[in-house]
């Protein structure tokens, strides 16, 4: 993602994530959709994490993944396995 103009940082887990997230305060975060649901509940509570544009990385982006994450307060789901280049797309259009 870094040679289309994004800076990327990755945690080691999501309570790192969480720490992280804190202290850079992100335009997005990429969170994976199984474990990452809770992170981005927390993140959500924040007032920081209010406007943080939050993707869920699933395995499975099927209607009841799609419908969770929604619930869980992300913006949308990327499916593994998709080209990166559509979530660079994305994200520059989220950005705008």
């Amino acid at each position: 993602m870094e040679p289309d103009g994004f800076v990327t940082t990755q945690a080691g887990d999501e309570a790192d994530a969480l720490r992280l997230a804190e202290r850079i305060r992100p335009d997005v975060v990429i969170l994976d959709g199984g474990n990452g649901f809770e992170t981005g509940r927390a993140m959500r509570a924040e007032a920081w994490g209010h406007s943080v544009f939050l993707i869920a990385y699933s395995a499975s982006a099927d209607l009841e993944q799609r419908s969770r994450a929604l619930e869980e307060g992300f913006d949308m789901v990327f499916a593994k396995g998709r080209d990166p280049l559509a979530l660079a797309v994305i994200i520059k259009d989220a950005m705008r």
